[in-house]
């Protein structure tokens, strides 16, 4: 029995911190830069409903109104700008995340499915591979134990909480195979399993 166990990481030396500052920044900027000026030309159109205007003149009344927006009176408004981008920023930097994330997976799981079980057990146990003999039966002491179930429990929630692996259950620790039968005999009904493969 196999079970494998992913949790969503980032890149190797990518900072999620760094990641969103920097979306928010950037965020910031564009909504003083681009919101405050498309919001001045809005309110140009409200005010001069008149066929006169010309691009030359909505520009030079955006200029100034951008060039206005950095006196004291008016910061408010202009962070007001920058608070939109920053909140748009961060919707950004999700997505980023998110992708990211699952292109992460994606390539991990590529990893798994070109080396496959058998090559697993080949390499052995490392960072991302463990082998455990049974997951109820103790072998060495021969008989059920219910310990063993806590092990099997506590290797998936490393996994879950580092980078993710696999765990071999029917492996000892050479990598040889031992089998499952002697813990499904311990079952109750044949039917029944103890962890489900994912």
């Amino acid at each position: 029995m196999t079970i494998r166990v992913r949790r969503k990481v980032l890149q190797a030396g990518t900072s999620w911190q760094r990641v969103v500052l920097g979306y928010c920044l950037l965020g910031a900027v564009l909504g003083i830069i681009l919101l405050h000026p498309l919001t001045m030309i809005i309110y140009w159109q409200d005010l001069h409903d008149h066929p006169a205007t010309t691009a030359k003149t909505i520009i030079e009344f955006v200029v100034v109104r951008t060039t206005h927006s950095f006196t004291p009176p008016m910061l408010p408004m202009t962070a007001s700008f920058a608070l939109m981008g920053m909140i748009v920023g961060l919707l950004f930097a999700r997505l980023h995340l998110l992708l990211v994330s699952g292109l992460y997976e994606i390539s991990l799981l590529e990893k798994e499915l070109a080396q496959g079980i058998p090559a697993l057990i080949r390499a052995g146990e490392g960072a991302h591979t463990e082998f455990k003999s049974t997951a109820r039966w103790d072998v060495r002491q021969d008989k059920l134990n219910k310990a063993m179930e806590r092990q099997i429990v506590k290797t998936i929630a490393a996994f879950s909480n580092h980078e993710g692996g696999n765990l071999i259950v029917g492996v000892d620790d050479d990598g040889d195979a031992v089998g499952l039968e002697m813990g499904y005999q311990t079952l109750r009904k044949k039917t029944e399993t103890v962890l489900k493969s994912g």
